[in-house]
């Protein structure tokens, strides 16, 4: 069919706009968005006064994970059958813990339950984990089920008795997606004095919901955290106190 010259820029133009939804409609294909840049904060003094320091608010790439063994999910507090991150197999390195009663088998990671399901981790996601399911709490507890995502994008994989991987019934099976989290840096102007200093971060003002906090040790001017959500410049609140003396603490909002 021949169309008359002038609707071939229309064609042309909806072409366009249909490729250009098409790869919208993709988006990261399983990748957590893009990072933003750093962002600094000001820490001014609640009198008026000059900075008492700064902080960064530096996003950073974290990890959301979910089990389910046997169709129920596994509750990050206290499951029967604990659940770990190991790395590159069924019993290598424990990298973090997915409920809160798994070994520790030496990990430091920080993990912290997720609003809504499973556990979020402050690593990012690696291909070459592993989450296993133990029979029980105890640290010689046996492996009962063992999986692996095919990459590190967003994924759900089946968990199957550790010497039968990918070659049986599936026991369970694992969520892996990336999220945006933020890595939180604070410098005071000057060191703390013999007493610890605290900073946090709450959502809608001074007073609202805690998202991350800490302590500056004595005789310190650096600590550093993790909040385990994006940077909000719209409703994040940084607070410090220091020693508690007139001019020695602050709560500002992040933007």
């Amino acid at each position: 069919m021949m169309f008359p010259k002038r609707f071939v820029p229309l064609m042309l133009i909806f072409l366009v706009a249909l490729v250009a939804m098409t790869l919208a409609g993709c988006g990261t294909q399983g990748r957590p968005p893009a990072l933003g840049k750093p962002e600094l904060v000001t820490l001014r003094a609640d009198n008026g006064t000059a900075s008492l320091g700064q902080a960064t608010l530096t996003p950073a790439y974290g990890a959301h994970v979910v089990v389910y063994m046997h169709g129920s999910l596994l509750p990050y507090d206290s499951p029967p059958t604990p659940a770990q991150i190991r790395q590159g197999g069924c019993y290598g390195k424990v990298v973090a813990l997915v409920t809160a009663n798994a070994p520790s088998g030496g990990s430091s990671a920080l993990v912290q339950p997720d609003a809504k399901l499973g556990a979020d981790v402050a690593q990012p996601v690696d291909g070459n984990w592993y989450v296993v399911v133990l029979q029980s709490p105890e640290k010689i507890a046996p492996v009962i089920a063992c999986g692996h995502p095919l990459s590190d994008r967003r994924q759900y994989f089946d968990l199957y008795p550790p010497d039968k991987v990918d070659q049986s019934v599936g026991l369970g099976i694992a969520l892996f997606e990336g999220i945006v989290i933020t890595k939180v840096h604070i410098e005071l102007a000057a060191p703390t004095t013999t007493q610890a200093a605290q900073w946090s971060i709450h959502s809608g003002g001074c007073q609202g919901s805690t998202l991350a906090s800490g302590a500056i040790a004595p005789g310190a001017a650096t600590a550093s955290g993790t909040a385990f959500a994006p940077v909000d410049l719209q409703s994040w609140w940084l607070s410090v106190t220091l020693d508690g003396t007139a001019g020695r603490s602050t709560c500002v909002k992040a933007g």
